[in-house]
């Protein structure tokens, strides 16, 4: 009996024949090709390697070469990821759904995506495409923090929470993280916890100008002024434009007494806001008022009536309608006042003021329904202080994938002490 050679005998024995240089680039050519798996290649050349086999050589390498050129390319993924790190968000998104239509294998699609959205501010979007993303990978870390972000600005704080603090456990060096976790302790009334959390997220990137801020804003808000204008005045020596800085160290001066240093800040705060394009209401509306307070009404006046026109705001109004009082213009303060409360109606101030211009006016019980809607909303403001707009996106100094733009602060989500400028 013919003994039949052992197939790896065959194989190489082939390999090494007058052919072997066309059947060697062929086999490295197939080991390469990720869609094919050994076994195949085994089979295929055991087959081709049989006398008169229909798996003949030219066959199989016209194969190879469709296969070669099989694979889809990332190219729109890969456009999508250039565009998102240079700031086109809404062309990224484009590019993404051009990527899934053409079906490329793009694992990190929909993180991409999720963070778009949140970059365009279209927070309810990112917490159902990355509630999916992290159960096919729980060990992303940018997913969960991005995952955090969202849920921190649809107000899910508790499950924000433990987004973050998942992210941390993947990256305990993640200062973003911890900067967005102080901004939850804080939304859950945890003052000590977002106070130590943010010094983590100083300690681990000394060059965060937007942690500084926030660890000036608490200390302002807990009425040390001091270690307020400490951290603020760092805040703008990193980032010297740093608007709602200038701001705050603006109201810590004022607070201090200090009111020349203090219109010179909110004049700043107000020439940065307008230069990047987000006019900052508090800042005309305090401007306004110290203006008034020195007894300058005709400059108040003037940076009260641009404010109503660039940036309109319950707080501009107010202050608009506490200058025309102090004037004596009853019925244009009347106008401005109840503008203001049209704008927000559960701020406490314009009603008091109010209550003041009506029983100026002699319209007694209008005054009162003003002034018990004032004491009201007081109540109310102090027992669940209302928060204001504070970035949760990564700052720019951050070294690792991803390397976001910083979105515009007005665009973004809160902090104590102010609303929605």
């Amino acid at each position: 009996m013919k003994t039949v050679a052992k197939p790896a005998a065959l194989r190489w024995t082939h390999i090494d024949g007058p052919r072997g240089s066309v059947r060697g680039d062929m086999i490295q050519s197939l080991k390469q090709n990720r869609y094919i798996t050994y076994r195949a290649l085994i089979v295929f050349v055991a087959l081709a390697s049989i006398p008169g086999s229909a798996f003949c050589w030219p066959g199989i390498l016209c194969l190879m070469s469709r296969s070669q050129s099989a694979p889809a390319s990332n190219s729109h993924f890969e456009s999508a990821r250039a565009l998102y790190k240079t700031g086109n968000y809404r062309q990224s998104l484009s590019e993404l759904e051009q990527s899934e239509k053409a079906s490329e294998r793009a694992a990190l699609r929909l993180l991409y995506r999720a963070m778009d959205y949140g970059q365009l501010s279209e927070w309810q979007r990112v917490p159902p495409l990355l509630e999916a993303f992290v159960l096919e990978h729980p060990d992303n870390e940018e997913a969960w923090y991005w995952l955090g972000a969202g849920q921190f600005h649809t107000h899910h704080f508790v499950d924000a929470g433990k987004s973050i603090a998942r992210a941390l456990t993947l990256n305990p060096k993640d200062a973003d993280a911890y900067r967005v976790h102080g901004l939850i302790d804080l939304e859950l009334g945890l003052r000590n916890e977002a106070y130590q959390s943010w010094l983590t997220a100083a300690r681990l990137n000394p060059s965060d100008s937007e942690t500084a801020y926030l660890m000036g804003r608490l200390f302002f808000d807990s009425n040390h002024f001091t270690e307020a204008s400490q951290w603020l005045n760092q805040s703008l020596a990193i980032s010297p434009h740093h608007f709602r800085a200038s701001y705050f160290l603006g109201l810590t001066e004022e607070a201090l007494g200090h009111w020349v240093e203090a219109i010179k800040l909110y004049r700043q705060c107000v020439a940065d806001s307008n230069n990047q394009n987000t006019p900052y209401p508090w800042a005309y509306g305090s401007l306004g008022r110290l203006l008034t307070r020195t007894g300058e009404l005709e400059k108040a006046a003037i940076i009260l009536e641009e404010g109503s026109r660039v940036a309109p705001d319950a707080h501009v109004f107010t202050a608009l309608g506490e200058l025309q009082f102090q004037e004596r213009k009853l019925n244009q303060a009347v106008t401005s006042l109840q503008r203001a409360i049209a704008f927000d109606p559960t701020l406490p101030d314009p009603h008091y003021t109010l209550g003041r211009v009506l029983t100026a006016l002699h319209r007694s019980r209008q005054a009162q329904v003003e002034i018990e809607t004032f004491q009201r909303l007081k109540s109310l403001a102090d027992a669940h202080p209302v928060h204001s707009r504070i970035s949760v996106n990564r700052s720019k100094s951050r070294s690792s994938f991803p390397k976001p733009r910083e979105m515009p602060q007005s665009q973004c989500s809160t902090m104590v002490g102010e609303e929605s400028p």
